[in-house]
């Protein structure tokens, strides 16, 4: 979770590698607006659910709460180019991952 001027943002991070100060060096996947108790997708216009920004202009990072991840998980539309790469067992394995991320519980085989 990230402030970002003034709103707060929940999304996966990604560093850039090699960018040039000033530059854009941080893109943001799947960022969505914290907004009270609600989450709304942060670029509703666009198909694109990546954008980039200057890690200069985030203010602060903080670990969000289990309920806010749950809320962004459970949002999270899983795209038909991303179900067909991770293939059923892919799939699986992300669902255990978030379950994990969210109660640091591991789900058996």
């Amino acid at each position: 979770m990230l402030l970002l001027k003034d709103q707060w943002l929940l999304a996966q991070g990604e560093e850039i590698d090699g960018a040039q100060f000033g530059d854009p060096d941080c893109i943001l996947v799947n960022p969505m607006s914290i907004e009270g108790d609600n989450l709304t997708d942060w670029l509703p216009f666009s198909d694109s659910k990546e954008t980039v920004v200057r890690s200069s202009d985030i203010l602060t990072f903080v670990e969000p709460s289990r309920d806010i991840l749950s809320k962004y998980y459970s949002s999270k539309i899983i795209e038909p180019e991303e179900f067909e790469s991770l293939g059923i067992n892919g799939l699986v394995e992300n669902v255990r991952s978030q379950f994990h991320e969210l109660t640091g519980y591991e789900l058996d085989e």
